[in-house]
């Protein structure tokens, strides 16, 4: 699953990296973007702007938030199969974290590219009234298989989209059928990984210091 992840940079930076209209929202790096967040996401419906959605999509009232989707099952299950067509989203990331059990905890790993840029999660989103009248959007992150980099540490990992594949993805002119493809683990030569502070298990904890690299917990006793 993916249930934190990071955007560090300004939105002038992502404006600029994915050719975006200007943004005049501001938006203040997260270093520990939980689910219930309004975060940065760019829509199929008006793929030129940065707009702000919440991370969770609202299936049922008796049920919390659905934070990931499951490639694998994105047509099978109403609440998605609804959406694949016409509501398609690239999820603004920089990072993301994934924790490895060790004995009765768990050990949270950062998962970034090799160059440490921008780069985007498959997404779909959605949008209801709320009881004030007001039009709430929401998103959720597509989740993949995991490659070897995750393999050990999760058997899911975020479905990421590479910049010719963020543009496939977005043109809803494209039929699903054709697309099931980009969804497949991002190979891990893309990708690297080292383990981080415990202190990111707390979603209220957002600070730089959160990034940096600590041992991993069975170096400790080595």
């Amino acid at each position: 699953m993916c249930g934190r992840y990071t955007i560090t940079q300004k939105a002038n930076k992502i404006v600029q990296q994915f050719k975006l209209d200007p943004e005049d929202e501001e938006f203040h790096p997260l270093y520990n973007a939980s689910p219930g967040m309004k975060l940065p996401v760019i829509s199929s419906d008006n793929p030129k702007k940065l707009r702000f959605f919440k991370w969770g999509l609202t299936a049922s009232p008796s049920i919390p938030p659905l934070i990931n989707a499951r490639a694998d099952s994105l047509l099978d299950k109403k609440t998605f199969s609804s959406l694949v067509a016409s509501k398609r989203c690239a999820v603004i990331a920089d990072s993301f974290y994934e924790w490895k059990k060790v004995g009765k905890s768990k050990a949270p790993y950062r998962f970034v590219l090799n160059d440490e840029s921008l780069f985007s999660f498959a997404g779909l989103w959605n949008t209801y009234t709320d009881k004030e009248g007001q039009e709430v959007f929401e998103f959720t992150i597509i989740t993949t298989t995991p490659n070897r980099l995750m393999e050990g540490i999760h058997n899911r990992m975020p479905a990421i989209l590479l910049p010719e594949q963020e543009k496939l993805w977005l043109n809803t002119g494209l039929e699903f059928s054709h697309l099931s493809q980009i969804l497949a683990p991002l190979p891990e030569a893309h990708l690297k990984r080292y383990a981080v502070s415990a202190r990111v298990n707390n979603a209220s904890n957002n600070s730089p210091d959160l990034l940096l690299p600590v041992a991993e917990q069975g170096e400790l006793f080595t």
